[in-house]
């Protein structure tokens, strides 16, 4: 299945995602920064609210590279809110291939539910 992305800030330095979903996704675009106003060429991130619930529900979220780099993992009904700002963000460390986009993979059944905001701040 296909998890719905909702662009809910897209300013000159901030963008913020909610991302819902259901079942399994696998390497779904979730963040494309070529998409976002001001041609940033990726984005770190800043804080992270998610939660799963239900028929094993659970996601991850990767950095887009030749070989993806995964950087959060939300575990079977698990809820989450973290804040990374006093490190000065998640940044983007994937190696070769790099597209600055940001991935989600999720898996559980039908009744398998997540949802998932991110925080981001742009990259010039």
């Amino acid at each position: 299945m296909t998890a719905t992305v909702q662009k809910l800030i897209d300013g000159p330095r901030n963008a913020v995602f909610h991302i819902v979903g259901l079942g399994t996704t696998t390497a779904q675009v979730v963040v494309d920064v070529s998409s976002l106003s001001g041609a940033p060429s990726e984005v770190r991130v800043d804080k992270i609210k998610g939660s799963t619930n239900g028929s094993g529900a659970q996601a991850q979220l990767l950095w887009d590279a030749t070989t993806d780099v995964a950087f959060m993992a939300i575990g079977v009904n698990e809820n989450i809110d973290i804040d990374y700002c006093d490190i000065g963000g998640l940044k983007n460390n994937a190696g070769a291939g790099k597209t600055g986009d940001v991935l989600l993979t999720s898996a559980g059944d039908t009744q398998g539910q997540y949802a998932i905001t991110l925080y981001c701040v742009k990259k010039y």
